[in-house]
């Protein structure tokens, strides 16, 4: 009768010895400077104020065409604050995870 032999498994404690260094090692050589910060900070208030603008100059537009019942104007300022609140969300989202 043929035994086959199991490979030897590494203990628990060396093989979280192991990730915890290689966590540290990654964290130190993550060192970002703070243009990276003012870049993320700028990019996140475009994206929210480009298609607040917009909306809003768009609802500005439709305000003046004839008159209406509510204001286009605003209806356009939330609707573009709100597009432009996902949108921020959404790429500081995907930053987290590839970062």
């Amino acid at each position: 009768m043929k035994t086959t032999s199991t490979p030897q498994k590494e203990p628990l404690p060396k093989i979280i010895d192991d990730k915890v260094k290689q966590r540290q090692k990654a964290q130190r050589e993550k060192q970002q400077t703070i243009f990276f910060g003012f870049g993320t900070f700028g990019m996140v208030g475009w994206s929210v104020a480009i298609p607040t603008l917009l909306a809003t100059l768009v609802g500005r537009w439709l305000d003046t065409l004839r008159p209406w019942p509510f204001s286009w104007t605003l209806t356009g300022l939330f609707t573009g604050l709100m597009a432009g609140i996902f949108i921020a969300a959404k790429w500081v989202k995907s930053k987290g995870r590839t970062e």
